[in-house]
C-alpha cells in the first residue's frame, strides 16, 4: 500500500486512464474503504457506482464528496446506499444519469433538478416535502428516462405524483413505474389516478410502463387522461385486482388518441384463472378494432374473452392488419369452437403469431385444463396459416 501511495504521489494517480469504476464495500471499517478507494480515483473516470453490503458503510457521502472533486468529469453515478447528507451530491455538475433506490433529502435532489445536463433517473419516490421544493424552478428540464420503484417497506405510493407535477421536462420520453401493496392503504386508488393524471401532461412521452396492485379488489382504474400522449408508441400496464376501464367500445377512442402506438400490453397479475372472468374487458372482437383504428400495432399482449362469438360475422369482409404479428393472448378464457377462434384470429391478423401458454404464477391445481387445451389447438391452426401465408 505504502508503494502504490508513492507511485500516486509521483504520477498523480494510480490508474490515471480508467473509466468505469464499480464499487463494492462491504466492510463496517469505512476509514479502510474510503483510503483503498481513494487509491482508485482519477480524473478520468466517467462512471462511478457504489454497492454497500449489510456490513458496509451506511452513508458514504463523504467518499461522494472526495469523488465529486477527484473526478469532475462523471456522468454515470449510482449511488446504491443511503444519502442522508444533504450536500452529497453538490460536487457533481455533469451527472447525465443518477441511480438511487433510497429517498433522496431535498437538498440533493434540488441540485439533481437544477443540472441541465441530467437525462435519466432511477430512483425512489421523493418525499412531498422534497418534491415541493422543486415547483416552479424548471426541474429535471432536460429529462428523457424515469425509473422508479417503490420502496417494500414505506407506503411511499402517493409520493409518485407529486415528484411527477414537478418535473418540466419537455423531452420526457420514457416512463417506468413499479408501485407495491400496503395492507395499510390496500383499497386507495387515489394514488394511481393522481398518477396517471400527471403522466398525461408529458406530451412527448414515447413509451409508458406502470406496474400497479391491490391487497384486495380496488375498484376500477380510468386511463382515459392517456389519451392525451399522442406520440405514445408503447404501453404496458401490469396490474392486480385493478380493472381498466378499456373495453371493445372503448378502442376506437382509444386509438384516434395514440395514432403511433406499436406496442400494447395490458396485463393482469393473477393467482386463479377465475379471476379473469371478472377482470377480462376485452372480447375477441378487439382484434378486429385493433386492425380498424390502430394502424400501427405490431405487438399486443392481454387477455381475452373469447367464450363467445358471433358467428353471424362475415370473416371475408372483416378489416385486417398487415402490421399486428405478435400476439399473446396467454390466460386467455376460450369457448369450444377452436376452428371458429383460430379462423376469426387469422381473419383478422393474417400474418399474426398467437402465444397462449399460461404464465408459471398460475398454481397447476387453479389452471382450467379446458381452456389451455382449447387455446393449444388454435395456436397450432393460427401460426400454421400465418406461417404459410409468408
Amino acid at each position: 500500500m505504502d508503494l502504490v501511495r508513492r507511485l500516486i504521489t509521483t504520477s498523480g494517480s494510480f490508474l490515471p486512464n480508467l473509466q468505469n469504476l464499480n464499487i463494492v464495500m462491504k466492510y463496517s471499517n469505512a476509514e479502510s474503504v474510503y483510503a483503498a478507494v481513494d487509491l482508485l480515483l482519477s480524473p478520468s473516470i466517467r462512471s462511478l457506482a457504489f454497492h454497500t453490503g449489510s456490513s458496509g458503510p451506511g452513508d458514504h457521502h463523504e467518499l461522494l464528496e472526495r469523488a465529486g472533486r477527484i473526478c469532475p468529469h462523471i456522468t454515470y453515478l449510482n449511488a446504491a446506499a443511503s444519502l442522508s447528507h444533504p450536500f452529497a451530491l453538490s460536487s457533481f455538475s455533469r451527472l447525465e444519469d443518477f441511480v438511487s433506490h433510497d429517498a433522496l433529502p431535498a437538498e440533493a435532489l434540488a441540485h439533481l433538478a437544477s443540472l441541465d445536463t441530467v437525462h435519466a433517473l432511477d430512483i425512489a419516490p421523493p418525499n412531498p416535502q422534497a418534491s415541493s421544493l422543486l415547483l416552479h424552478r424548471g426541474s429535471f428540464a432536460f429529462l428523457r428516462t424515469l425509473f422508479m420503484c417503490c420502496s417494500p417497506f414505506l407506503n411511499d405510493r402517493p409520493f409518485i405524483a407529486p415528484f411527477l407535477r414537478a418535473i418540466s421536462s419537455q423531452t420526457l420520453q420514457s416512463v417506468s413505474i413499479f408501485t407495491r401493496i400496503h395492507s395499510s392503504h390496500d383499497n386507495d386508488l387515489t394514488y394511481l389516478s393522481e398518477l396517471i393524471s400527471a403522466i398525461s401532461n408529458f406530451a412527448s412521452l414515447r413509451y409508458f410502463q406502470l406496474t400497479a396492485g391491490c391487497k384486495t379488489w380496488g375498484g376500477d382504474c380510468d386511463l382515459l387522461p392517456l389519451q392525451r400522449l399522442r406520440r405514445l408508441k408503447s404501453l404496458s400496464l401490469s396490474l392486480d385486482r385493478i380493472v381498466p376501464n378499456f373495453t371493445d367500445s372503448s378502442l376506437p377512442q382509444y386509438g384516434a388518441a395514440w395514432p403511433e402506438i406499436e406496442d400494447l400490453r395490458v396485463v393482469y397479475i393473477t393467482e386463479r384463472l377465475s379471476d379473469l372472468e371478472r377482470r377480462t374487458t376485452l372480447t375477441l372482437a378487439a382484434l378486429s378494432a385493433f386492425a380498424q383504428h390502430f394502424p400501427r400495432l405490431e405487438s399486443f399482449r392481454g387477455h381475452l374473452d373469447a367464450r363467445a362469438i358471433d358467428t353471424s360475422v362475415d370473416l371475408q369482409h372483416l378489416p385486417s392488419t398487415l402490421r399486428l404479428v405478435n400476439l399473446d393472448i396467454r390466460n386467455s378464457l376460450a369457448g369450444e369452437d377452436t376452428k371458429a377462434i383460430a379462423a376469426y384470429i387469422s381473419a383478422v391478423c393474417p400474418f399474426g403469431y398467437l402465444t397462449s401458454i399460461h404464465d408459471s404464477y398460475v398454481p397447476e391445481a387453479e389452471l382450467d385444463r379446458e381452456h389451455e387445451k382449447a387455446w393449444s389447438a388454435v395456436e397450432q391452426i393460427v401460426n400454421h396459416v400465418a406461417g404459410a401465408r409468408r
